[in-house]
């Protein structure tokens, strides 16, 4: 029997329900039956009572895949991940990923892509990458270029830039792109979208320098990205963006959207509401260092958001979305770097990327060696 990545299954003898990872000679219903496709009312049971999926949760928190290592079943049972449960819009474990600019050590598409590589070997969960375009006077890769590159080098992880200033791209041309690079790397896109900073990304350029008029501008621009994605005749006149109807084919894979992250750095306000219309927030903490400190804002903008979602849009509550948490962990300490996650994890992310900048810990930056070694150390740093 064929099985396909991204498929749900069933798991018998602890009442899991589970997502395939990677199809190898997998079991099915001929055989013992161990393993079957889950119904709707058994998945529904599943997320109605989150402990049925307790016994696979424990295996996905110490970042190993249920397979044949770790498993007192027989070999090439199923390589799975625990299903997040989606009752209250927030996952039992937090996805690990990689997170790196697209400037030397890493300036190329070629070098990204066999980093992502190594990443989805290693046990990541995500590769995603700045989306800058000037700032720099190393060699820069385009990130767009590099993530279709690193599309086809990969069949598992999460890619994505984050984050995009959309205002500084047009809208249709954004939309027929992430379109197209959903459906080449299979359904596993993520859009970050922000209003972008730094003189030199935007006036130096001859882009908008007022940062509210590009606010302005990005949720316009979501707008217009999210009615082209859907398929159907969409029009736009809007302050900064006008579209007589038009229809852009084919959808994106991901359906009802490709999920979008959205951008806010704390204490502001407004990126607040602008989040809780959409499917993940990436909060930014920048000059707060202390990972008790930002752990506290945390959960502040975590809870903000959740009641404007609630407030504006009660229809959301039972759907996914996702927190991004962003730091550093070192390798080779994996007790002290799962207890620093599950404090992330506790106070609402469910995302945390480990961040490559060379200029880790504020020391001397790291080679390209150490960097990647990080990577094949696995989220925990434990391989």
């Amino acid at each position: 029997m064929q099985w396909n990545p991204g498929e749900w299954a069933y798991h018998a003898p602890t009442g899991a329900n589970c997502q395939v990872i990677e199809a190898r000679s997998l079991w099915g219903e001929t055989t013992d039956g161990i393993i079957y496709r889950a119904t709707a009312a058994r998945m529904a049971d599943a997320l109605a009572n989150e402990t049925l999926l307790a016994p696979l949760a424990a295996a996905v928190a110490a970042q190993k895949w249920y397979n044949s290592e770790n498993s007192p079943y027989p070999p090439n049972l199923l390589l799975v991940r625990s299903l997040r449960s989606r009752k209250r819009g927030k996952p039992m474990t937090l996805s690990h990923a990689i997170y790196l600019p697209t400037f030397a050590p890493f300036g190329s598409a070629r070098i990204i892509a066999d980093l992502a590589r190594d990443a989805e070997q290693a046990g990541w969960d995500g590769v995603f990458i700045w989306d800058d375009v000037a700032g720099s006077d190393k060699e820069m890769a385009d990130p767009w270029i590099a993530l279709a590159a690193a599309a086809v080098a990969t069949q598992r992880v999460r890619l994505g830039a984050l984050i995009t200033p959309l205002p500084r791209r047009r809208p249709w041309k954004f939309a027929r792109e992430t379109a197209s690079l959903d459906h080449l790397c299979g359904g596993r896109l993520v859009v970050g979208a922000g209003v972008g900073g730094g003189q030199e990304q935007f006036g130096d350029l001859g882009d908008e320098p007022d940062q509210r008029v590009r606010g302005a501008m990005l949720d316009e621009g979501l707008a217009v990205v999210s009615g082209l994605w859907s398929g159907e005749s969409f029009q736009f006149d809007g302050a900064y963006y006008h579209l007589k109807p038009t229809i852009f084919r084919p959808q994106p894979l991901q359906q009802p959207r490709i999920p979008i992250w959205v951008a806010g750095v704390w204490p502001h306000k407004r990126p607040l509401a602008r989040m809780a219309r959409w499917d993940g927030m990436f909060p930014l903490f920048w000059g707060i260092d202390a990972p008790a400190e930002q752990q506290a804002h945390l959960r502040s903008m975590v809870a903000s958001v959740q009641a404007l979602r609630q407030a504006t849009r009660p229809e959301s509550a039972p759907h996914p979305f996702d927190v991004v948490a962003v730091g550093e962990t070192p390798p080779g300490k994996p007790t002290q770097t799962a207890a620093h996650l599950a404090e992330f994890a506790a106070a609402g992310a469910t995302w945390w990327l480990e961040s490559l900048a060379p200029e880790r810990g504020g020391g001397p930056a790291w080679s390209f060696s150490q960097l990647r070694e990080r990577v094949l150390a696995g989220p925990l740093g434990d391989q």
